[in-house]
């Protein structure tokens, strides 16, 4: 971040202002104003006071305007440009956390899996093992299918009808299959 303060002193603010002042930028063209200024300020390059000039011609141009309004002026913006550097970092860096963190969740499904089996009874590991869907691809002679195409998947779902909500009956229906296991075993 750039501490602006080092750039703009309250004394070169009063020699620009003279120095605007004196070449009278309403009569002369905005070029000569800007040529003349910046040789008699070394440290400011053409295009450091162009912009400068551009930046605060409403207020410059006032018959009433001091160096004092100047350098508050200047003084205020450059504050607020500091503020806006740091809220816009400090921005970046929660984003950057939030990113980090939220790609530490990624887990494959395979640690999801072990992580799952840890919850349940060993005795409900083939319950578990055992995939409906996959005994509905093996009545479709698909059960060896890992891929399938776009127009292969459409054709399975639309033969097995529509899926089944999430919902408090099916969470019944399933815990009673469970339960229906756990008495034969």
């Amino acid at each position: 971040m750039i501490n602006w303060y080092r750039f703009f002193h309250h004394d070169i603010s009063k020699n620009f202002f003279a120095l605007w002042r004196q070449h009278d930028a309403t009569t002369a063209s905005l070029d000569r104003v800007v040529a003349a200024v910046s040789t008699e300020l070394p440290q400011r390059t053409p295009d450091m006071v162009r912009a400068l000039i551009q930046m605060h011609k409403g207020f410059l141009s006032l018959p009433m305007a001091t160096d004092e309004g100047l350098y508050a002026i200047l003084t205020d913006h450059y504050d607020a440009q500091a503020a806006w550097e740091s809220e816009a970092a400090e921005q970046q860096q929660q984003q950057q956390v939030v990113t980090a963190s939220s790609s530490r969740r990624k887990v494959s499904r395979r640690n999801n899996v072990q992580y799952l089996r840890s919850f349940s009874a060993a005795i409900d590991d083939e319950f578990f093992a055992h995939s409906e869907f996959h005994d509905c691809l093996v009545q479709m002679n698909m059960g060896h299918f890992q891929r399938a195409k776009r127009t292969e998947w459409s054709a399975i779902r639309g033969s097995m009808g529509h899926p089944r909500r999430f919902s408090a009956t099916f969470l019944k229906e399933e815990r009673q299959k469970l339960l229906r296991y756990r008495n034969v075993v």
